[in-house]
């Protein structure tokens, strides 16, 4: 399963506050820009196999997640860390967890859904970044 085998990429678990444990893959320059990268409906961090070496050897740092019931992360049969807020909180959490004050979203399908809530402020309660 991705990243096996491939240098230069961290990959750690991580317990959230909701108590579910997630995947999160690490990669690039500890110093360079971050770009946060989340995958959609069905998928994990394999979506973006080919994206994150090419954003590393640009100079990017990257993290990327696997969503609660994809890929590594935890699996809850409980629909409420299915919705978009729940969602949205745990990559919130995420970036938080790699110290990212300031990044670039890089969202697919779902993940591009819940990076534009992100941006237009499209949930109460969640400040407009």
């Amino acid at each position: 399963m991705y990243p096996a085998g491939v240098a230069g990429v961290t990959v750690r678990r991580h317990r959230l506050a909701n108590g579910l444990t997630v995947r999160v893959l690490e990669s690039g320059p500890a110093d360079g820009e971050a770009v946060l990268l989340v995958h959609g409906w069905g998928g994990c961090v394999y979506s973006f196999a080919e994206l994150i070496p090419a954003l590393n050897h640009a100079g990017f740092r990257t993290v990327a997640l696997d969503l609660p019931g994809h890929g590594l992360s935890d699996k809850p049969v409980d629909e409420s860390h299915y919705t978009t807020r729940a969602l949205i909180d745990v990559v919130l959490e995420v970036a938080e967890i790699a110290g990212l004050s300031r990044f670039t979203y890089l969202g697919h399908s779902m993940g591009g859904l819940l990076g534009l809530r992100l941006a237009t402020g499209g949930l109460r309660g969640i400040e407009r970044l």
